[in-house]
């Protein structure tokens, strides 16, 4: 599995490291089921050994959009490995398997309960259950602002109606609403 390995380092030395940690989860999830040297790897790649990937990833209890994802990144890498020139037996290993997302359910809590969260008498009124509160409900009303963004949140980005998330260095927006109607 060299070349995978491969990719994942150039792609860490982008600074792409969810893509390259991805790289190697498919790896890791492909070698005990064909543990052979890469070399001869991509050669041996037929729709059926597609549809032996994603049973293994069944057996393995992934969620379903999981064992989407992992084939999507299987399927990814093959064509990186056409591209660059290594042999293959089928034309098409991917082409009758559906990589497409599956909806899941939305985990949401209600308004009744959001509301006794945000009244809710809490014992000794203890400073620090006062703030997991209130940054619980900060998240939920920045729309599941992740924790790490709100760690970075100063002052002055209350004057304005973006924030830049630190993951992926992207702008979002939000309505900022003044109390003051």
């Amino acid at each position: 599995m060299s070349f995978i390995h491969r990719l994942s380092n150039e792609l860490t030395a982008c600074n792409r490291q969810s893509t390259a940690q991805l790289y190697m989860a498919v790896s890791s999830h492909l070698t005990p089921i064909y543990p052979k040297k890469f070399r001869y790897f991509f050669s041996g790649i037929t729709e059926g050994f597609v549809n032996s990937f994603r049973f293994y990833l069944q057996n393995q209890q992934l969620k379903p959009n999981s064992i989407q994802l992992y084939l999507r990144v299987f399927q990814t890498l093959y064509q990186k490995a056409l591209k660059e020139g290594f042999q293959t037996q089928a034309p098409d290993p991917f082409g009758d398997i559906k990589l497409s997302k599956h909806r899941t359910l939305k985990k949401a809590i209600s308004a009744h309960t959001l509301r006794k969260i945000a009244t809710a008498d809490l014992p000794g009124g203890h400073p620090c259950l006062v703030k997991s509160r209130d940054t619980f409900l900060l998240s939920f009303y920045m729309r599941g602002m992740p924790f790490v963004d709100m760690a970075y949140l100063q002052e002055k980005i209350f004057h304005t109606t973006m924030y830049v998330t630190t993951a992926t260095k992207r702008s979002n927006r939000y309505r900022y609403i003044s109390k003051k109607r």
